[in-house]
């Protein structure tokens, strides 16, 4: 086997864990604790996005996925030959590739920044908690998070 495409496996699967895992971890264990530990846990997922820096490795390992990925199937598809895409194998890898693709522009353009925005917001939390504006902003960040969080998880699953 090509030394390239061992190569270009290896970071997909990697990075592919990393980065569906890392998302399933986030919506399924760390927003939930966060929110049950307010103001404490605001101030421990501004850590994980400001020290952390979990956004930033969340965008590496999506991109560093998505771009071998793609490479993969450039590869095995001949250059893109169209006929391959009509093959059960295309068909599965474009599913999966779409999926992937849609799962993460929902990361880069809405989750990613409204994570950012509830960790900064709740990292001002006063000792006593939210204000009732800061409250309500959370409400309506939180709210946006459980969307398009649960569509993301979908397009990972069906990437998968």
């Amino acid at each position: 086997m090509n030394i390239l495409i061992i190569m270009l496996r290896i970071v997909h699967i990697f990075c592919g864990v990393f980065w569906v895992g890392g998302a399933m971890i986030n919506h399924f264990v760390l927003v939930r604790v966060v929110k049950a530990t307010a103001p404490e846990g605001g101030r421990f997922m501004g850590k994980i996005m400001g020290i952390g820096r979990f956004s930033m490795l969340m965008t590496l390992a999506a991109w560093h996925t998505i771009l071998s990925g793609g490479a993969l199937i450039y590869i095995d598809s001949g250059g893109l030959q169209w006929s391959w895409f009509t093959t059960g194998i295309g068909v599965g890898y474009g599913i999966g590739a779409l999926a992937a693709l849609g799962a993460f522009l929902i990361g880069a353009i809405i989750l990613g920044p409204t994570g950012e925005k509830i960790g900064g917001l709740q990292a001002s939390f006063g000792s006593d908690g939210p204000s009732p504006e800061q409250g309500q902003q959370l409400a309506v960040l939180n709210a946006r998070m459980a969307t398009f969080g649960e569509l993301n998880h979908t397009l990972l699953l069906i990437s998968l």
